[in-house]
């Protein structure tokens, strides 16, 4: 059986056609992290508790909500994170397969 291809994120176009990646790649379960990461709770109004809180105005983002909200909506892959902290907070999210 052959796997459907699935639309990359964000949305491109490339020539006629839309850029895609392998079901079940690394490269899709790395891009469904981003996208949980990346949406606000609530922002899908189907599927209301998927994403994270709003963390613009957190000195620190919540790791374990992130934690959380990965392990509940893309149960293929693991994260770890590590949070910087100082004027320019940075987060870095490492995913690995489950």
């Amino acid at each position: 059986m052959t796997r459907a291809p699935h639309l990359q994120v964000p949305f491109q176009i490339q020539g006629a056609s839309a850029l895609v990646v392998e079901q079940d790649s690394w490269e899709e379960i790395a891009q469904n992290v981003g996208v949980i990461l990346g949406t606000r709770l609530g922002a899908r109004l189907v599927v209301p508790d998927f994403g994270i809180s709003d963390p613009t105005f957190r000195f620190t983002p919540d790791e374990a909500e992130m934690i959380s909200a990965v392990a509940r909506h893309e149960e293929r892959a693991v994260v770890s994170i590590d949070v910087e902290t100082g004027p320019e907070s940075n987060v870095r999210v490492e995913v690995g397969r489950a």
